[in-house]
């Protein structure tokens, strides 16, 4: 990955795959949870804007893995 990295042009190729494999990890980690969260009740009065972006939000795993390896790829090479 480093490799990859340095080819792409990141100022910090390892500080860089430090980020995404943390990232990559910490979303395998918490993908199982993501029906039980999607069904978890969220209190309007507690949380308003959560709760309307919760229930409008349609949850697809990957797309959202592979929006933030974008975003955190974007920034490794700026």
């Amino acid at each position: 990955m480093v490799v990859l990295l340095t080819d792409a042009g990141a100022s910090d190729p390892l500080g860089a795959a430090y980020v995404l494999s943390n990232f990559v990890i910490g979303s395998a980690t918490t993908a199982p949870m993501v029906g039980s969260e999607r069904a978890a009740p969220v209190d309007v009065e507690v949380a308003p804007l959560y709760a309307r972006l919760h229930d409008a939000h349609a949850v697809d795993s990957e797309a959202i893995l592979r929006a933030g390896l974008m975003a955190l790829y974007s920034q490794a090479i700026a």
